[in-house]
């Protein structure tokens, strides 16, 4: 049986979870890929997310949907930011975060995500790199001057 969503020979990507009451599985289909309604998506996977609140994946994505898809940055930030509550150290939740807030010009608070990203493992030259950039254009060249000697630091260690 399948719950809430309509088109399901499109869709790719099948999430099972017991429902108590009835102890019968229920599987439930989300189109990842396959569908290009961005709408459609975004319906299923909030759907879904309210079935299953614990779930980084659902949230993550619709993060992605409404940032990249619909440019609709405000709740980007809250699905990235409940997928980050979720798992604190994901790497893609705090990249989320911090490209949302440069973007609505919120440069104390991306740096903010950016920074909890360098202090991870995780790419963290790069990251730094990008965390420079976004001193660069707030004009905060003390920092810029900060994060490029940290940058210098960690290439001087891997070589």
């Amino acid at each position: 049986r399948y719950i809430g969503v309509t088109g399901v020979q499109t869709c790719a990507l099948p999430i099972c979870f017991i429902r108590m009451n009835t102890k019968t599985a229920d599987c439930l289909w989300i189109s990842r890929n396959k569908s290009s309604d961005v709408d459609f998506k975004i319906k299923s996977y909030t759907d879904f997310a309210n079935l299953i609140p614990d779930s980084f994946t659902f949230n993550e994505h619709l993060g992605l949907l409404y940032g990249k898809d619909k440019n609709d940055l405000l709740m980007a930030v809250t699905y990235f930011k409940r997928a980050l509550e979720i798992a604190p150290k994901d790497v893609n939740a705090l990249r989320g975060l911090s490209r949302a807030y440069t973007l609505l010009s919120d440069y104390e608070t991306a740096a903010f995500y950016f920074k909890r990203i360098a202090d991870g493992d995780a790419g963290k030259l790069a990251l730094l790199g990008s965390l420079r950039s976004l001193y660069g254009q707030a004009g905060d060249r003390a920092n810029e001057e900060e994060v490029a000697k940290r940058m210098e630091e960690l290439q001087q260690e891997h070589d």
